[in-house]
């Protein structure tokens, strides 16, 4: 294990903002996950586990603990079960199972980050989230007796809107994951996959670095953008971090935004919102 220190933060974000980790270490393994985990409480350090960097904003100040880089990349496919680490990227996943002819992921193709990332934070889009087809989660669990493997079904994983355990409980961390899909017709799933990535090219700002949707639907029925547009944010502007004109609930960096502008930015927004509508909108994203 490499423990790296004072670590810039912002390429490994994608809205390429942050300062820098105190210590800084890649994780291609679970086994060299165990490790790092079990080096940041050696050293009573708080740790944080980064996958793509799509949904995480890193403040200008740094994280004062061990950043622990997932690269793990294994896919193995048997039957119609698909088993992911962790590390890989949910397109790349979506995609394989499209290759071997199974049906079920095609809709998460759209969805930065990694498969661990996507599991953490029930991740969706267009009526699908990624606990559907989840069928167990391979962990790390923290014991009286060190970090050790478990294996936890979905029902005990407790998902909700944009949430799940692995949110509320640190003391679990997704190793891979497996999923339950069904025998297809390639063609039509890659169909699938393209349109939901056409669908979002015409309404997401690809043409700015972003970190994804920033605020929670309040309700199904009641969009965070909608509401941030109604309010006149659109275009509303810090610094260098600019509401999208294009997606209201996107805030693009259009040149050397730090993340106190975008932090600035959101309180703005979530004044503005519950000024005119009376809702308090909830970040989405993971501030560090």
């Amino acid at each position: 294990m490499i423990v790296r220190e004072n670590v810039p933060l912002a390429p490994f974000s994608t809205l390429h903002v942050g300062g820098r980790a105190r210590y800084f270490v890649a994780a291609p393994s679970c086994t060299s996950l165990c490790e790092a985990l079990s080096w940041a409480e050696d050293h009573a350090l708080p740790f944080f586990i980064l996958g793509g960097g799509s949904n995480t904003l890193f403040r200008d100040e740094g994280f004062p603990g061990i950043v622990i880089k997932m690269e793990q990349r294994g896919i193995t496919v048997s039957g119609t079960e698909l088993r992911a680490h962790a590390g890989v990227v949910t397109r790349l996943a979506v995609t394989t199972s499209v290759h071997r002819g199974l049906t079920g992921l095609e809709r998460l193709a759209g969805i930065p980050g990694t498969i661990g990332g996507a599991v953490r934070g029930n991740a969706g889009s267009f009526g699908s989230e990624t606990k559907d087809l989840l069928t167990r989660v391979e962990v790390l669990h923290r014991t009286p007796r060190g970090w050790e493997e478990e294996v936890l079904p979905r029902e005990s994983l407790t998902f909700g809107y944009r949430d799940s355990l692995f949110k509320r409980d640190p003391s679990y961390v997704i190793c891979r994951a497996a999923f339950a899909l069904t025998e297809g017709d390639d063609s039509q799933g890659e169909r699938l996959v393209l349109e939901d990535l056409a669908r979002r090219r015409q309404k997401q700002p690809y043409e700015f670095p972003s970190v994804g949707s920033v605020f929670k639907n309040p309700r199904s029925d009641l969009p965070a953008g909608k509401l941030i547009e109604a309010s006149g944010c659109k275009g509303l502007r810090v610094g260098g971090a600019v509401v999208s004109t294009k997606h209201a609930n996107f805030i693009v960096n259009v040149g050397r935004a730090g993340a106190a502008d975008v932090l600035q930015l959101i309180a703005e927004v979530q004044k503005r919102v519950h000024d005119h509508a009376g809702v308090m909108l909830e970040e989405e994203i993971v501030i560090i």
